[in-house]
C-alpha cells in the first residue's frame, strides 16, 4: 500500500519528467522579414551560395530566445560518430527540434559550408548568426574547422 508521502513524491517526479517533455516556450516575435528582404540580406552576407526560402515571411526573435531554447535542446549531447551521426545528422535534428509551434516560422535553417553542416538565424536586429549543433555556440563567423565558404543555405 502506498502513503501519502510516496504519492505526493511521485505526483512531484511526474510533473518534473512532463516538464522536461513539454515544449520551449515561443520567443518573443519582435519582427518579420519577407522573402525579398530575406534573400537580400543573405545574398549580401554570402553571395556564391545558392539559396532555399520555404515561407513567403519568416519572423524574428532576439538572440537570447535562441540562446534560451539551446539551454534545454539536447541536440548537443549527442555523441559524434563519423558518416554515422555527424555535422549533418546534428544540424537536421536540431533543425527538426526547432520545427515547432512558436519557432517553426522564426528566421532559422540549415547552412551548408565547403565541408561542414550547421544551422544558421537571423535576429532581430537582422544580423546573421551560425549555430553549431554540437556545441550550441553561436557566432558571426565561421570557425576555420567548419568551411571556409557557405556553399547552401536553407531557411
Amino acid at each position: 500500500m502506498c502513503n501519502v508521502s510516496e504519492l505526493l513524491e511521485a505526483k512531484k517526479r511526474i510533473k518534473e519528467l512532463e516538464a522536461l517533455l513539454a515544449p520551449p516556450l515561443p520567443p518573443i516575435v519582435r519582427g518579420e522579414i519577407d522573402h525579398t528582404g530575406l534573400k537580400s540580406l543573405i545574398e549580401l552576407n554570402f553571395p556564391s551560395a545558392s539559396i532555399f526560402l520555404s515561407d513567403s515571411v519568416k519572423y524574428l526573435c532576439d538572440l537570447k530566445d535562441i540562446e534560451a531554447f539551446l539551454a534545454q535542446d539536447k541536440t548537443n549531447r549527442k555523441t559524434y560518430v563519423k558518416d554515422k551521426y555527424d555535422c549533418d545528422d546534428f544540424a537536421y535534428r536540431l533543425m527538426g527540434q526547432f520545427s515547432v509551434e512558436g519557432w517553426a516560422e522564426i528566421a532559422k535553417g540549415i547552412i551548408w559550408t565547403d565541408t561542414h553542416a550547421l544551422l544558421g538565424c537571423i535576429d532581430v536586429n537582422r544580423d546573421f548568426w551560425f549555430i553549431e549543433p554540437q556545441s550550441d555556440t553561436i557566432k558571426s563567423n565561421l570557425e576555420p574547422w567548419q568551411g571556409t565558404q557557405v556553399r547552401l543555405v536553407m531557411i
